[in-house]
């Protein structure tokens, strides 16, 4: 049986993803050994589900296009940057969310109680709504990248409608993950 690493995400405008590259030029500045996350890959991840049967990819995006149902479109704003999990040990950099916050809790909430009934486990830390913009080889915060971070922890990567849920495929290889959106469910 084939699996498929499978996670349900939001997509992200072209507005956010080219200010996201501007930030990702000016943090490559530093000396730190970082995988950045090319901006046409950006999606906000709502839950992660792993390695799911193909057989099953079909009653998965059923349980989405139910958390999607019956719930209207809204904004966000892509602010911030930070870095989990702490700022001495660094292993990814991310956009945080500053408007927004209530309806994308509440969606995400709704991705997670539909997918408990399919057997995946709720998520057991807070979510944290956040875009991935890098990954650090070695987990230490070097100078130039703690002063990089601060020069640039409220800068803003512009505001984008939320108005449908992607069910993604992602792939592994050496340059890096690729995706493929399996299914698009809208926000009504």
């Amino acid at each position: 049986m084939q699996k498929i690493r499978t996670f349900v995400a939001i997509p992200v405008s072209p507005e956010v993803q080219k200010r996201a590259a501007d930030l990702i030029k000016r943090l490559s500045a530093s000396d730190a050994n970082v995988n950045w996350v090319h901006p046409d890959r950006l999606h906000m991840t709502l839950k992660f589900l792993g390695d799911v049967p193909n057989t099953e990819v079909s009653q998965v995006c059923q349980a989405v296009a139910r958390a999607a149902a019956n719930r209207r479109p809204f904004t966000v704003t892509y602010e911030g940057v930070g870095v989990f999990p702490n700022r001495d040990r660094p292993r990814v950099m991310w956009i945080g969310v500053k408007d927004g916050m209530e309806p994308l809790t509440d969606l995400q909430e709704s991705v997670d109680q539909n997918l408990r009934t399919l057997g995946f486990p709720p998520e057991r830390r807070r979510f944290h709504a956040h875009l991935t913009v890098g990954r650090l080889r070695r987990s230490v915060a070097s100078k130039a990248l703690r002063d990089l971070i601060d020069q640039n922890e409220g800068y803003s990567a512009g505001i984008a409608n939320v108005s449908e849920l992607l069910v993604m495929a992602s792939f592994l290889d050496k340059s890096g993950p690729t995706y493929d959106v399996m299914a698009r469910f809208q926000l009504t």
